[in-house]
């Protein structure tokens, strides 16, 4: 399917010319750090079937060392979705280390990580010892002393059954373990071993109380609750505590530790609401590494004993496509700010289908590279022109597209970007139509969406990352 062999002279001339992408290619190159790829853009290129996630995993296929994760935009929450696996690198799953002793990561106060309703919180990690028989061991907490207390998710060293605590004024606890916030039964899992937990908290379960769950999972996807639901009398709310939010640890990075491997953190604010922070290790490298961001921009700070840079260096898949979307949709400032929170090395742009007038399309455009430039000055920026139309669109419709892909074209080349030509490629076809959607004339089929489309964004791609 994705035959494409450059000759010489073309693969000279795109290295030269793609600056772009050379510094994606030069960090894959070398292999010593993570990436990110970032796609915004309409219902083109949300799918596992369409061309980015196609041309991601040609590009994965070249460079097996790498785990590569596909996160989603979700439209109703406004934030990534949990990211799926796309491979795992030949080194394994990443994660740090816990010592025990004093590790942990931090993450700094703000507003954004001060979850007062709904709680959901979720990790994956193996303990060497999952009922090491004394002591508490915190999964992930925001939870100073008094009056700072907030939340905190944690494993009864002497029971294996894992709990949630929090209070409602900063002092006052509520819940903890040997209570109704305590899960009824413990994980079954081998010391060692390697499991998702998560802790909802339902502050008003619309039946004057309160409700607790716990749950278990294997791929973090798919959740299988652990025992029966703890039901608190009367609503509740989690103080806004300003203590540093934590995995491993609470109060500040003070008691609470557990040796083991931690292997990805969660936290959302509303059950299954937008996801706040995320650490995840595959971007906790090169070796040596004391900080790291994750999807949201948080900055993670590795603690004490821990140890990161273990298993493989991994690449974000950022996919802001949206269904319906139009290019106003990335540019508002708020969304803006959260589809790109992630420091991207390559940024496609691949809007164009809902938009209904070409009139000024390319400032507009234009803008979105200039948002994009603005908050990451080092990187590469791509146009991605999307597919012709045909009946049953109209003639005026089908003209409009053909315009603002031209104007995109143009963008490109007044701004020495990059540029994935789909338009063309279907059109270099002889026999476009065939490649379209005959219900909507909009959409590509399968064959075009992967057979032209990515094709041409491997081509772009290939010079730069070979």
């Amino acid at each position: 399917m994705f035959g494409y062999k450059p000759n010489f002279d073309m693969v000279a001339s795109k290295r030269f010319g793609n600056r772009f992408a050379r510094e994606l290619g030069n960090r894959l190159v070398i292999g010593k750090e993570p990436a990110c790829i970032l796609v915004m853009g309409d219902s083109t290129g949300n799918e596992t079937t369409e061309w980015f996630y196609k041309t991601m995993e040609w590009l994965a296929n070249k460079y097996p060392a790498y785990t590569f994760l596909h996160h989603l935009w979700n439209d109703t929450n406004q934030s990534y979705n949990t990211p799926t696996v796309l491979q795992t690198g030949s080194a394994g799953t990443a994660y740090i280390t816990f010592g025990g002793v004093t590790s942990g990561l931090s993450i700094p106060d703000a507003a954004g990580l001060r979850v007062t309703g709904d709680l959901d919180v979720r990790v994956k990690v193996a303990l060497n010892d999952w009922v090491p028989g004394a002591g508490d061991l915190v999964l992930a907490s925001k939870f100073d002393g008094a009056p700072n207390r907030g939340w905190c998710f944690s494993i009864k060293g002497s029971t294996g059954k894992v709990y949630l605590w929090w209070s409602a004024n900063g002092t006052d606890l509520i819940g903890g373990s040997g209570t109704y916030a305590e899960s009824s039964v413990s994980p079954t899992v081998a010391d060692g071993a390697e499991l998702w937990l998560r802790a909802t908290l339902d502050v008003d379960n619309g039946a004057s109380g309160h409700d607790v769950k716990f749950y278990t999972s294997t791929d973090g996807i798919t959740w299988t609750q652990l025992g029966t639901t703890g039901a608190g009398v009367g609503t509740t709310s989690i103080y806004a505590s300003t203590d540093e939010l934590n995995f491993g640890c609470r109060t500040t990075h003070t008691v609470g530790f557990w040796a083991g491997k931690f292997y990805y953190g969660e936290v959302r604010n509303g059950i299954n609401g937008a996801i706040i922070a995320s650490p995840n290790p595959i971007n906790a490298f090169p070796v040596g590494i004391t900080t790291f961001k994750d999807v949201q921009g948080n900055t993670i700070t590795v603690r004490g004993d821990a140890t990161p840079a273990n298993g493989s260096p991994g690449i974000f898949l950022l996919n802001a496509s949206t269904p319906g979307a139009v290019i106003t949709y990335s540019t508002d400032a708020t969304r803006f700010a959260k589809q790109a929170a992630h420091e991207p090395q390559l940024s496609f742009i691949s809007y164009g289908h809902n938009e209904t007038s070409a009139t000024g399309y390319q400032a507009t455009y234009e803008g979105l590279c200039t948002q994009l430039l603005t908050k990451w000055a080092n990187i590469g920026v791509v146009g991605v022109t999307q597919n012709p139309q045909k009946t049953p669109r109209t003639t005026t419709q089908i003209n409009t597209h053909a315009q603002i892909n031209r104007q995109i074209a143009q963008a490109m080349a007044k701004n020495n970007y990059g540029l994935v030509d789909a338009y063309r490629a279907f059109m270099d076809t002889g026999n476009p139509n065939s490649y379209i959607n005959d219900a909507d004339g909009v959409h590509p089929t399968v064959s075009g969406s992967q057979q032209l489309w990515a094709n041409e964004a491997i081509k772009f791609l290939q010079a730069a990352v070979a």
